[in-house]
């Protein structure tokens, strides 16, 4: 969990005007349940299963969004990417780019970010274990030098994923639907 000193010490960076002695008591006397409300789907989001494999649910839509890139072979055949690799893929979040608004200078931002972001593994974590108990994962948060940035990532650890009968790791899809019809790509532009 984020140690409180370094959110207490980002919360008065954020509110220079503001002083108090505690983190929660930003909260209280800056927040409103509305925000608290809005803000609870991260802290404890929604989680979906699709083919068997669990999908953290952040950005509204995901089911849609997921199951056409599931679904929806790619044009040409690719380099081979696996069932656990495609999941994996979803389950990927960078840390700066959770929220489309930031307060502050660029540092302000990545250490709230960073300090956000523990907590975050924590909370997932729990969320996982209570939906799911008879499974395990991994959360964590990974910092990258590369261009993902640092980013949480959730892997399913136990047991291990099922591939779908109709996976093929060449075109990155579920070729065919439940009856066994081929699914026409509904997205050309590809």
């Amino acid at each position: 969990m984020a140690e409180r000193d370094e959110v207490l010490h980002i919360l008065q960076r954020a509110y220079p005007e503001e002083r108090y002695a505690d983190s929660v008591s930003y909260a209280g006397e800056l927040g409103d349940p509305v925000q608290a409300l809005m803000y609870s789907t991260f802290f404890w989001p929604k989680l979906l299963e699709i083919e068997g494999a669990v999908f953290v649910a952040l950005w509204g839509e995901d089911e849609k969004n997921i199951s056409e890139r599931i679904y929806v072979p790619t044009r040409s055949e690719s380099a081979p990417l696996t069932w656990k690799q495609a999941v994996d893929s979803f389950n990927i979040f960078e840390t700066m780019y959770l929220f489309r608004q930031s307060r502050g200078s660029f540092d302000l931002s990545q250490d709230a970010a960073w300090e956000l972001a523990q907590v975050l593994v924590e909370t997932w974590g729990w969320r996982l274990k209570s939906e799911y108990p008879q499974r395990s994962f991994e959360v964590c948060l990974n910092e990258s030098g590369d261009a993902l940035g640092s980013h949480i990532q959730v892997v399913q650890t136990y047991p291990q994923l099922a591939v779908p009968s109709r996976w093929c790791p060449t075109r990155h899809a579920i070729l065919g639907d439940a009856e066994g019809d081929v699914v026409e790509d509904i997205n050309p532009k590809r």
